[in-house]
């Protein structure tokens, strides 16, 4: 009788850690990454990423994320100019016009490299639903505009 009680606390205590660990694993924020650009670098630069273009250049980045989120959009906001200063439209939505399909893929198009050489802008992207930004979704990128040539 007690080798059952023992097995039946055994096993509750196994779900219990179960459930722990699935709704942790259900609830961990979903994380977006740059995994191309069609033109220019992909750098990182001090833990940030940073993507060099030429200047006047029209390029589209690949984001990947969890394929659940097939569907989502991805948006990219303007935050920075050259890492310390806020952008004059900090806040509004600045880029990143694609959808994620099935495999966790976004390429976002339309991006075009306007700002004068040497300027570096800060974007914070986000998986956007329904118009709604997703908590912790965030992801920061630096776009570098290099001479043309």
């Amino acid at each position: 009788m007690k080798m059952k009680k023992v097995a039946i606390i055994l096993i509750l205590l196994l779900l219990v850690v179960i459930a722990v660990v699935l709704f942790y694993i259900i609830r961990s924020p979903p994380k977006i990454e740059v995994v191309d650009v069609s033109t220019g670098t992909i750098r990182e630069q001090e833990g940030k990423i940073l993507i060099e273009v030429k200047y006047w250049e029209h390029f589209n980045i690949t984001f990947k994320t969890s394929p659940k989120y097939a569907g989502y959009k991805i948006v990219c906001f303007c935050d920075s100019i050259n890492f310390t200063h806020e952008h004059p439209l900090k806040g509004r939505e600045c880029g990143g016009y694609g959808v994620v399909d099935d495999n966790g893929y976004c390429i976002s198009t339309g991006w075009v490299a306007d700002t004068p050489p040497g300027f570096v802008t800060g974007m914070k992207c986000y998986l956007v639903n329904k118009g709604r930004r997703i908590e912790g979704s965030g992801l920061e990128i630096y776009f570098k505009t290099v001479e043309e040539g």
